[in-house]
């Protein structure tokens, strides 16, 4: 991820031993994986592992187009160089000076360690640390929790109780949720990225808040509810299943909000109605369906979809709720008081990029006044035009669920989706009859 920062007064050589003393602070990112020291992979802790900081200026003879592609290049650069699960440390940071006090930080790291929850904390001790240096006072943190201590305490759960709450749950689920209009690929198995967006303005927003307190369901539930919804009516059924990101982060585990390793996991989430059900009845039950999944967030995804009918193929695309891990660096946690004003940093952007074994996938990222939704696809399976049509449909299913609650599902205008549902009646006849005529 990126963000950009304005800062009247700013040392480089600072920022690069708050970053060298982050990287000290956390064991975890000083850390490889071995796999030929033993029958299973080993991650090895280093004492000390070469910077993973660096800094870079902008020419300042560009223009603002030619900067901002500067920039970008540096950003793809970086992207592409990956890491080597081999070799220690899998983080790293670059400052992109773009002078007249403007830089941005772009924080790479491997999933393998930390997800987005543990930037958040990293970043915000990075700050602390950097304060602390630029003021010649003596950063005053607690002592991190050993992320070895939460899996000592997984070791000691039982994971038949998890793997049979999931039975359950996915019980009588026999058929695999489509996306539509997927294409056939001529790229065999390859990956192009793309990415659209949808916004959803802050009049609907506020009406889905409003709703959403009323009946003590969260925007995340909201969203899940609405999107299960739009997916029954593409496949002409009442029950779909489809992936959901989850923190991981069990609040049977004391402490384990300030801990720093990787917690992120993917689970189920189905979506089973009745035509008689209103918008209200249903997101009040997937809401109480969320709470009761969280002491079971911890299983691997694939034992959890063998206990499925479908197996290993019942998720193929997952709902990411992402709330965005930057605070300013002025905050009230860094003692303002004793930071110049110069050399106060104001955020005035950010970026937010990630990879997924997904061919299709849904970023919710609010913020106060509207709902981004953030559609990264596979562009040799899914078009740009197919994609534009589910966001538009998933937009107006949004506004009917948030205006009228109370309205029978069987009501709810969804004549914008009989296009589309017919659609993929077609293509999977479609794919049924070439199956038939390979088999004969």
């Amino acid at each position: 991820m990126t963000y950009v920062f304005q800062v009247k007064s700013i040392s480089i050589d600072i920022l690069k031993q708050a970053y060298d003393q982050l990287v000290d602070r956390y064991a975890v990112l000083r850390t490889r994986f071995a796999n030929d020291l033993a029958d299973v992979p080993l991650q090895i802790v280093y004492r000390k592992v070469a910077s993973g900081f660096s800094y870079e200026q902008i020419p300042v003879n560009l223009s603002i187009n030619e900067r901002n592609r500067y920039a970008e290049s540096v950003k793809l650069n970086d992207r592409l160089q990956g890491f080597n699960l081999e070799k220690p440390s899998q983080i790293r940071l670059k400052v992109l000076d773009y002078g007249d006090g403007i830089y941005e930080f772009i924080w790479s790291y491997h999933h393998v360690i930390i997800d987005g929850w543990c930037l958040k904390i990293l970043i915000n001790d990075f700050s602390s640390i950097y304060q602390s240096i630029q003021n010649n006072r003596t950063f005053n943190l607690p002592q991190p929790k050993l992320f070895s201590s939460y899996i000592q305490w997984l070791k000691k759960l039982d994971k038949d109780v998890s793997l049979s709450y999931w039975r359950n749950y996915l019980l009588g689920y026999n058929k695999a949720t489509e996306i539509p209009f997927k294409m056939t690929s001529s790229a065999g198995s390859g990956f192009q990225r793309k990415m659209d967006k949808l916004v959803i303005g802050k009049e609907t927003v506020s009406n889905v808040q409003l709703l959403c307190n009323k009946i003590k369901v969260t925007q995340n539930v909201f969203m899940q509810s609405v999107w299960g919804y739009l997916l029954s009516k593409y496949n002409n059924t009442q029950d779909v299943v489809f992936g959901a990101v989850v923190s991981g982060r069990s609040a049977n585990f004391t402490g384990i909000e300030d801990m720093v390793g990787i917690f992120i996991n993917t689970v189920p989430v189905r979506i089973k109605y009745t035509l008689n059900e209103t918008p209200v009845e249903l997101l009040t039950r997937i809401q109480k369906d969320a709470l009761d999944s969280t002491d079971h967030h911890y299983g691997n995804l694939s034992d959890i979809q063998t206990q499925s009918e479908v197996g290993i193929g019942l998720i193929n695309h997952i709902l990411v709720f992402q709330n965005l891990p930057v605070q300013n660096f002025s905050s009230d946690s860094l003692d303002a008081e004793h930071v110049e004003d110069e050399k106060k940093f104001t955020l005035s952007g950010f970026d937010l990029y990630r990879e997924s074994n997904y061919d299709f996938e849904i970023a919710l990222i609010p913020s106060s006044d509207a709902l981004t939704l953030e559609f990264q696809y596979n562009g040799y399976l899914y078009s740009t035009s197919s994609i534009a049509a589910i966001m538009n449909q998933f937009q107006k299913l949004v506004k009917e669920f948030s205006l009228n609650p109370t309205k029978p599902l069987q009501l709810i205008d969804v004549d914008f989706i009989s296009d589309s549902s017919q659609k993929l009646k077609d293509q999977n006849r479609l794919k049924l009859n070439r199956k038939f005529k390979k088999q004969n």
